[in-house]
């Protein structure tokens, strides 16, 4: 109880400090989520106290943000009638996933619902307020990502090798009671799919860097990355984010020096032990792409009794469970149907594919692919359903293709704040900074 006390102290003593300066608190708390193991959060804070399920510390951090925001905010914001409606159904997926997880569960479920949802989409909402008062801020969460990514490689790369113990290795087998492979690295992530997860986001994003070797640096790291993870998705996702980069190369020199670099890379992986186990991750299926189709074959049977409400979050394990099932689904909008209602699960995913493909003009380079790619990837494991960093990120995609929309402020003071310039202004103006 009182480490928890002190971090709220400390959370709300820091978003009053840089109240008007938000952005420095989003790019911590992004930090955080991917330093900072979900299930190692109770080293910092303790766990669950009374009816306060245990959430991670840069939720409580976000949701401090967000009470001072809205404590401190000096005028409306003129919100384009989309995001009205978006903000109209994420506030409706909000409330009835929490009453129905909290009428079943308790706060059990909560916890998955505040930091898997709420607190990702209060980032979310944030984050484009940061935009709209100065647009360069949004590069800082940008560079808080990619460090947390490259962190986790790093550390996966240690204890793959052996350079190190799996940190928190031994509370991570108290907690789930089993540990991944030992081939295959997750960093300070949760699993391997969750670290294969936030690097395919992340990939996208390399491409604003303004410095070269920067760019060329950071996308071979996350080539290795994905290579630890032994994902194959994140495999492919990972070549032709480098095939990408050797093409819009501007100059023979540093295309010659990317393909060597590549060809090196390679090198050095097919001379490794990694080899073998990505290998086999492509020859035997371990029966992942049968537990992903079986689990869409069975939402299909059995959604008519999910489609209103579901039984909180959670509960879609004993729902498969009763049915004499032995699968987790494998996808975020199966899970959510079972758990919350496939209506409002629908409406959920639905405004987020639009939102997504209504971003024409974004601030940030490959901010759009990353935003489309996580859409994607979460349908392939358990991924937002779960305790880890996919949440976060997740949103931050999202958040990150969306800034750029023309959101005006009513009754501006002179002078005229940049965000208040039509997107394409906007959009040439932040670029400068990436």
């Amino acid at each position: 109880m009182g480490s928890l006390v002190l971090w709220l102290a400390v959370c709300v003593l820091l978003a009053l400090t840089l109240r008007n300066h938000l952005y420095l608190v989003l790019a911590g708390s992004t930090f955080l989520y991917l330093a900072l193991p979900f299930y190692a959060s109770t080293l910092l804070i303790g766990g669950s106290v009374g009816l306060i399920p245990q959430l991670h510390p840069s939720t409580w951090l976000i949701v401090a943000a967000a009470l001072v925001a809205c404590a401190t905010v000096g005028k409306r914001t003129n919100v384009e009638s989309f995001y009205f409606w978006f903000y109209m159904a994420m506030m409706f997926f909000v409330v009835f996933a929490t009453i129905t997880t909290w009428w079943y569960s308790k706060s059990t479920g909560l916890k998955v619902v505040i930091d898997q949802i709420i607190g990702p989409i209060l980032l979310f909402t944030l984050l484009r307020g940061e935009y709209r008062r100065v647009p360069q801020r949004i590069f800082a969460i940008r560079n808080a990502l990619l460090a947390g990514v490259v962190l986790n490689i790093v550390v996966a790369y240690a204890v793959v090798t052996e350079a190190i113990q799996q940190p928190h290795r031994d509370l991570y087998k108290s907690i789930f009671g089993v540990f991944p492979a030992p081939d295959r690295g997750f960093g300070l992530t949760d699993q391997p799919l969750a670290l294969a997860f936030v690097i395919m986001v992340a990939l996208p994003l390399v491409l604003s860097l303004r410095s070269w070797p920067l760019r060329v640096i950071i996308t071979f790291v996350m080539l290795a990355g994905v290579l630890l993870t032994q994902s194959r998705l994140g495999v492919v996702v990972a070549i032709v984010a480098v095939a990408y980069l050797i093409f819009q190369a501007e100059t023979p020199i540093r295309r010659i020096g990317s393909v060597l670099v590549f060809f090196i890379i390679l090198f050095y992986f097919y001379r490794s032990d990694l080899y073998d186990g990505v290998q086999r991750r492509f020859e035997y299926d371990s029966g992942s792409t049968l537990a992903r189709s079986y689990g869409w074959e069975f939402a299909l049977d059995n959604w008519q009794a999910f489609w209103w409400t579901g039984g909180g979050a959670g509960s879609v394990y004993r729902t498969v469970r009763e049915a004499g099932a032995n699968t987790s689904l494998e996808s975020a909008f199966t899970i959510y149907g079972f758990d919350f209602g496939f209506v409002g699960t629908a409406l959920f995913f639905g405004f987020l594919v639009a939102a997504v493909l209504r971003a024409r003009h974004n601030s940030i380079r490959g901010a759009r692919l990353a935003a489309a790619l996580a859409l994607v990837v979460v349908q392939t494991y358990s991924s937002i359903s779960t305790q880890s960093a996919a949440g976060c990120v997740f949103w931050l995609a999202i958040a990150l293709a969306t800034c750029g929309t023309r959101e005006v402020a009513l009754q501006p003071t002179a002078p005229m704040p940049r965000s208040d310039l039509p997107a394409a202004s906007v959009v040439n103006s932040t670029r400068r900074y990436a």
